[in-house]
C-alpha cells in the first residue's frame, strides 16, 4: 500500500507539471513550413511535389509525404489541432508500450505509469527546441514521430523472439521493416540515430549471444536503403552549398565534441535529471528483487552500455555539424535529448543493479525522503529558465490565449474581406513556448504567398508601418 500511494502521489505531482504544454495546445496555431507542404501539394499535385522536394530541396522522402498531406491539404485547423494533440499523447503511450514489453508483468501498472511519466516529463524539461518539437507539426514528423516509431520497432523486435508460426513472424518483420525505413526517410538525424542505435544493439546482441538473426540483415538493408535514398537526394547538394563550413572533418570533431559537452551539463545539472531519476530508485531496487533470474542483458558490464551511450550521442551530434559546419539546430537535438534522458535512466539502473545496495529492502525508507527530490525539482524549476516555467508562464499570464484570439481575429478577417489584396496586422506578444514565423510586407515573400493560396487570395502581407 505504501507503495502504491508513493507511485500515485508521484504521478499526480508530474502530471501537474505537464499538463500546461497540453492545455496551450488549445492556443497553438499552423505555421510556415505548415503552409508550404500543403501548398506545394495542391499546386503542384501530390505526387509531383514529392519529386520536385526530392530533386530540390530534401531527400526527407518519408516525413515530406505525410506533411503533404497534413489537415492544412484539407483546409482544416480543427484538424492540424487534433493531429498535433494526438502525435504528442502518443509519446507516453508508446513509452509505456515500450516498457511493457520490455519488462512484462514484473512491474505493476502503477510503477510503469511512473518511470513512463518520469522519462516523458524529463524528455518536455530537456528539448532544446520546445516549440518546433511539440507545437510545430512539420517539426513534430521531422523529429519527433521518429523517436516513437523507433520505439514501436523494438516493440516489434522484441515481440519477435516470442512470436510463434511463420505467418507471425513474417509480419512482424515486413512492419518493422517499414517502420526502419520511414524513420531513416523523416531526417537526416533520425537516420543517423537509428542506425548508430541499432548497430550499437547487434553489437551488443553478438557479446551476448554470439550470434545475430536474418532478420537482422534484413533490417539493417532497410536501415541501408532508407539511407541511400534519403543521402543520395539531388536536393541535398543544392541545400548544401549554403554551408561553406561543410564536411570539415577536424572542424566537426571539435565543434560537436564541445556542444556534446555543453548538453550534457545542462541536461544533467540545469534539468532536474538527477532528483527525477532519484524518485525512481524504489522502482527500480523492487524491479531487481523480483527477478527470479538475472536478466542477460544485465550480465554484460555497464561499459559496454556507456560506450553504446557515447557513440550514438557523439554520432547524432557530429552528423548534423559536418553537414553544415555550424552549431546543430536545436530542433535536431530534441532527438539527442530523448536518447540522453532514457539512456541516463538505464545507466543508473544497470550501475545500481551492479551495486551491493541494489540488494537492501530500501523503498519503505526511501517514501520518507521522497520530499527531498520533490523539492530539489521545484526549486529547478521555479528559478531557471526552462520548458515548464515558460509553459506555465504562457498559460498564466494569458499570453498564449491572447495570441490565440489575435491569430482567430486575423483569419476572421482574411475570410470576410472581399478583396484579393489583404493587408493584416502583425501578432504581438508571441508566446516563449510557441514557433511562430509570420508573414511580412513583402507580398512576394515565400511564407506570403503560401499564405494567400491557403485563404484563396491573390496576396496577403503585413500592414507597413513609420516605426524604423
Amino acid at each position: 500500500m505504501p507503495d502504491k500511494k508513493y507511485n500515485f502521489a508521484l504521478i499526480s505531482f508530474i502530471l501537474v507539471l505537464i499538463l500546461p504544454f497540453f492545455i496551450n495546445l488549445i492556443f497553438n496555431h499552423p505555421t510556415f513550413d505548415d503552409f508550404y507542404y500543403s501548398e506545394k501539394a495542391r499546386h503542384f499535385g501530390y505526387f509531383d511535389a514529392q519529386m520536385k522536394w526530392y530533386k530540390y530541396w530534401t531527400g526527407k522522402f518519408f516525413s515530406t509525404a505525410v506533411l503533404s498531406i497534413s489537415p492544412l491539404y484539407f483546409r482544416s485547423f480543427v484538424g492540424y489541432d487534433i493531429l498535433v494533440f494526438l502525435v504528442n499523447v502518443m509519446t507516453p503511450i508508446v513509452i509505456y508500450k515500450l516498457l511493457s514489453q520490455i519488462t512484462g508483468a514484473i512491474l505493476t501498472t502503477s510503477e510503469k505509469s511512473l518511470v513512463t511519466v518520469s522519462v516523458y516529463f524529463m524528455f518536455l524539461c530537456s528539448m532544446p527546441a520546445l516549440a518546433q518539437g511539440f507545437y510545430w507539426l512539420t517539426g513534430i514528423f521531422v523529429y519527433l514521430v521518429p523517436i516513437l516509431l523507433t520505439m514501436l520497432f523494438f516493440i516489434c523486435y522484441s515481440k519477435l523472439s516470442a512470436a510463434v508460426g511463420k505467418s507471425k513472424r513474417f509480419t512482424l518483420i515486413f512492419i518493422a521493416t517499414i517502420i526502419l525505413v520511414a524513420i531513416t526517410g523523416s531526417s537526416e538525424i533520425a537516420m543517423v540515430f537509428i542506425a548508430s542505435l541499432f548497430v550499437s544493439f547487434l553489437l551488443l546482441k553478438f557479446k551476448m549471444k554470439g550470434k545475430i538473426d536474418l532478420y537482422d540483415i534484413v533490417f539493417c538493408s532497410a536501415i541501408i536503403l532508407g539511407s541511400y535514398i534519403i543521402i543520395s537526394a539531388p536536393g541535398n547538394d543544392l541545400r548544401s552549398e549554403t554551408f561553406p563550413m561543410k564536411n570539415d572533418f577536424l572542424h566537426s570533431v571539435i565543434l560537436s565534441a564541445t556542444e556534446l559537452a555543453k548538453n550534457t551539463l545542462l541536461w544533467m545539472f540545469k534539468t532536474p535529471l538527477i532528483p527525477v531519476t532519484f524518485l525512481l530508485m524504489p522502482i527500480m531496487s523492487r524491479l531487481i528483487r523480483r527477478f527470479s533470474d538475472v536478466p542477460q542483458f544485465l550480465k554484460l558490464h555497464p561499459l559496454y552500455y556507456v560506450i553504446t551511450f557515447l557513440f550514438v550521442m557523439s554520432a547524432c551530434t557530429f552528423a548534423p555539424v559536418w553537414s553544415t559546419g555550424l552549431v546543430p539546430f536545436k530542433r535536431t537535438q530534441n532527438v539527442v535529448s530523448f536518447f540522453f534522458v532514457a539512456g541516463f535512466m538505464f545507466l543508473t539502473f544497470v550501475f545500481y543493479f551492479r551495486s551491493a545496495s541494489s540488494k537492501k529492502l530500501i523503498p519503505d525508507k526511501f517514501i520518507k525522503l521522497s520530499f527531498i527530490p520533490v523539492i530539489t525539482i521545484l526549486i529547478l524549476l521555479g528559478f531557471t529558465k526552462n520548458n515548464v516555467r515558460s509553459s506555465f508562464a504562457d498559460l498564466i499570464t494569458g499570453t498564449a490565449y491572447q495570441y490565440d484570439i489575435q491569430m482567430k481575429q486575423r483569419y476572421d478577417y482574411i475570410r470576410k474581406n472581399d478583396s484579393e489584396l489583404i493587408e493584416v496586422n502583425d501578432i504581438k506578444n508571441i508566446p516563449r513556448t510557441f514557433y511562430f514565423t509570420d508573414i511580412t510586407t513583402d507580398k512576394n515573400f515565400d511564407l506570403n504567398i503560401w499564405y494567400a493560396q491557403y485563404f484563396g487570395k491573390k496576396s496577403i502581407a503585413l500592414k507597413k508601418t513609420d516605426n524604423p
